[in-house]
């Protein structure tokens, strides 16, 4: 993501599970040296010199690094789970009922997906670099609700074939 200041630009990251952990503790600011990850100010990166930049930059990062994961966290859990068993059965992906913003994001959910589980349902990969803790928030949001479906969906052919 990308913050254009005058003559400068801020490159910051969407929401991580550090971050959201960081947010629910009430500790907002500590959550920026997670998010902003380059800038073409002449000041190194780090908290101090991040402090010094004007509230509403700081609030408008904030605000914007969590939009994504907001966005899929407001999506009913049912309405999720009848959309993730949907992209089971059908190989067109049909986003009937969703708002434009949350089918981007349900896209980009969707591109995270890819080779994260084995043929039992485990995540044996996660879509970003990094642990646990540096994932996305809202494709591990994302993620926890499509396994729940798709061990289901596993252990619905198990028993087919039993």
């Amino acid at each position: 993501m990308l913050l254009e200041l005058d003559d400068n630009l801020i490159f910051f990251k969407e929401d991580t599970i550090r971050t959201i952990d960081l947010r629910r503790q009430g500790k907002d600011v500590e959550t920026l040296p997670f998010l902003i990850y380059s800038w073409t100010f002449d000041k190194e990166l780090n908290l101090k010199n991040i402090l010094q930049l004007k509230p509403w930059i700081l609030k408008k990062i904030l605000n914007k690094a969590i939009e994504g994961y907001l966005t899929i966290t407001n999506i009913n859990d049912k309405q999720l789970e009848l959309f993730i068993k949907s992209t089971f059965i059908s190989d067109k992906i049909i986003f009937t009922g969703f708002k434009e913003k949350e089918i981007e994001h349900l896209k980009q959910c969707l591109i995270a997906k890819n080779n994260i589980f084995d043929h039992r349902g485990n995540i044996i990969n996660y879509p970003e670099a990094g642990g646990y803790l540096d994932q996305n928030a809202k494709y591990m949001y994302f993620l926890n609700i499509y396994r729940k479906v798709l061990i289901g969906k596993i252990n619905e052919e198990n028993n087919k074939r039993r």
